[in-house]
């Protein structure tokens, strides 16, 4: 039996991932359901979105709905108790470069013709099946652009993950990034030095926010497993 967190496990944050886990794997004991004592880390997350004993995972929406996670069953959506990440539900921000054209550093505003005038520019994308990082923002573009043909931005810099999405950015290797907004929050609360170099130039359309599962062999502790990690993010 195993059980992994992946989406949010920052090493700066394997502290209080843990103690998440601790205080999820205690409540599903006191109510007789045995639990992992630690998390698993593999290196590819989809390893354990698959894998036969999976008590509890969390994977991105594309994932999920593509197939990636095999024959997983749907636990919870979370809500992070963000304007732009509640109700189970959350948006990504469009970030550029701090003092560049338009924009407003810290979130304060955003301004889309901020974002139309990077067109040709480079954006980083953290992984090509990433809602948050990709797919969102080329939804996004598409809606602004009302259907125009053709690419809009002129390179893209794959990065591996919204935080180094974000330095691209910031170190002005790229120009634009969408991150997910738990990921720009954490980002102003672990890197801030990184976060004040950039401005949210948009947000795109809420979007489901990134599910638990469980193998098919638990599904019938769905409802259980909610619970246990409704009274650990409660606590």
């Amino acid at each position: 039996m195993i059980a992994a967190l992946p989406m949010y496990d920052w090493p700066a944050l394997r502290p209080a991932t843990d103690a998440f886990w601790a205080a999820v794997a205690g409540w599903l004991a006191a109510h007789g359901i045995a639990a992992p004592a630690a998390l698993s880390r593999p290196r590819d997350a989809a390893e354990a979105w698959r894998h036969p004993d999976l008590l509890i995972g969390q994977t991105c929406g594309m994932p999920w709905v593509s197939g990636l996670c095999g024959a997983a069953r749907l636990v919870a959506r979370p809500d992070y108790g963000l304007a732009d990440a509640g109700g189970g539900a959350y948006r990504s921000v469009i970030v550029g470069r701090a003092g560049d054209a338009g924009g407003a550093g810290g979130g304060a505003r955003e301004d889309p013709e901020a974002l139309l005038a990077r067109q040709g520019g480079r954006v980083a994308v953290n992984e090509w099946g990433s809602f948050s990082g990709h797919i969102a923002l080329r939804a996004h573009l598409a809606g602004l652009r009302d259907g125009a043909a053709g690419p809009f931005f002129g390179a893209a810099v794959p990065s591996g993950s919204h935080r180094a999405s974000a330095r691209l950015v910031a170190r002005g290797d790229a120009d634009v990034a969408a991150l997910d907004a738990v990921a720009w929050a954490l980002l102003e609360a672990h890197e801030p030095e990184t976060a004040r170099r950039l401005a949210i130039l948009d947000r795109t359309a809420p979007a489901p926010a990134l599910p638990y599962i469980t193998a098919p062999r638990f599904a019938a502790l769905g409802p259980l497993l909610a619970e246990a990690l409704d009274a650990a993010a409660r606590a």
